[in-house]
């Protein structure tokens, strides 16, 4: 279950209780009931990072509404088993238990008569049976993406072993044709047949390198490697275009954004972005990475020199450089990659609020 579904859950509440407000007799709805169902609510966002201090915030809300009765109200009742749901989902449903014990305490005891709680059947089996029904409806989404995740790192692990298996094999083929050719070469007295086997053996070699830049890009796609910052992210293209002979000039200053992600569909911009560079830029040229972040948004300058001719033609991530415009424009983002003179030009500008928490 995602975040935004948890402020969907928040969203739905305060349309609840806009309704509440506008049909129920203001003398039943009191300006303080109003107030506690209110927070109550969003206390739900709360609850996707920190679970227990909701459960803990929504149970002071309920004492409050215990002491000053007239505030209490339906939503706020209501509610509590949604918050319940949540602790069992975003913890291990035993700690969903005490607030689910205490809330039933708050709603069963009236401070004006005694501390002890009504013991009337249908007033305890109420809330005890709502509160059962959202421990197990939040423990079974729990059990449910512990799986997926699990099934997702399996199918992670497998497809990374076959990717390593798959260029061992290639890559000692691929070897055994540069030494059958480097030999053929040498052996040939005909000076064309010698040209066309080192040929081959160039054309070999060049296939080895791009099966390893394609196992790289791939594993820096796999699930196994997990999310990673933006820093991290700028650090591994400079470093693999580094490794490529390029010489990169990295100015990268993105502040606090640099310990966020970048969005999930955008998660692929940087390989790329980088493959562009292998494949339209000039050989062992010079490579500007410019990267300023702020409370707003990060911004993105790379600049390159366009070679003569491409260079590199199958590799690539699939995204391409019209898709990530796409997907820019969605989050309100601005891209634009050309040629501006002699050079190749990208510039990239995302909204802050978009970043991920790692």
């Amino acid at each position: 279950m995602s975040s935004s579904r948890f402020y969907s859950i928040a969203g739905v509440g305060c349309i609840i209780l806009v309704m509440l407000t506008v049909t129920v007799d203001k003398n039943f709805l009191t300006p303080g009931a109003l107030v506690l169902a209110g927070l109550g609510v969003t206390l739900t966002p709360l609850a996707i990072r920190r679970p227990l201090a909701s459960a803990c915030g929504y149970g002071a809300l309920f004492a409050l509404a215990v002491w000053f009765s007239d505030w209490r109200s339906f939503l706020l009742l209501a509610w509590s088993p949604v918050i319940v749901g949540i602790v069992a989902f975003r913890t291990r449903w035993l700690w969903a238990v005490p607030p689910a014990v205490a809330y039933t305490y708050l709603i069963t005891t009236d401070p004006s008569k005694n501390y002890l709680p009504d013991f009337d059947p249908l007033n305890l089996s109420t809330p005890l049976i709502l509160y059962a029904v959202a421990i197990v409806i939040g423990a079974a989404l729990r059990k449910t993406r512990d799986q997926r995740l699990a099934a997702e790192q399996r199918a992670a692990e497998q497809r990374e072993a076959l990717m390593t298996a798959l260029h061992d094999s290639v890559a000692a083929t691929l070897t055994s044709v540069v030494m059958r050719s480097e030999t053929l070469a040498l052996t040939q007295t005909d000076p064309s047949a010698a040209d066309s086997a080192e040929a081959i053996a160039n054309d070999a070699r060049r296939a080895m390198g791009e099966v390893r830049d394609l196992l790289r890009v791939m594993k820096n796609e796999s699930l196994t490697q997990g999310v990673k910052s933006l820093e991290e992210d700028l650090d591994t293209m400079v470093s693999f275009l580094s490794s490529h002979g390029f010489h990169c000039e990295a100015q990268i200053n993105v502040g606090k954004n640099g310990e966020l992600a970048l969005p999930e569909k955008l998660s692929l911009v940087f390989s790329e972005l980088a493959i562009n560079i292998l494949k339209y830029a000039r050989p062992e040229s010079r490579v500007s990475i410019e990267a300023t972040g702020s409370s707003k948004s990060i911004d993105l300058v790379i600049t390159s020199e366009i070679a003569a001719q491409q260079s590199r033609q199958y590799m690539t991530t699939s995204l391409g450089v019209g898709e990530i415009a796409r997907r820019v424009r969605r989050m309100h983002g601005v891209f634009g990659s050309g040629k501006e003179g002699e050079l190749w030009v990208t510039r990239l500008s995302l909204p802050a609020t978009h970043l991920r928490k790692i």
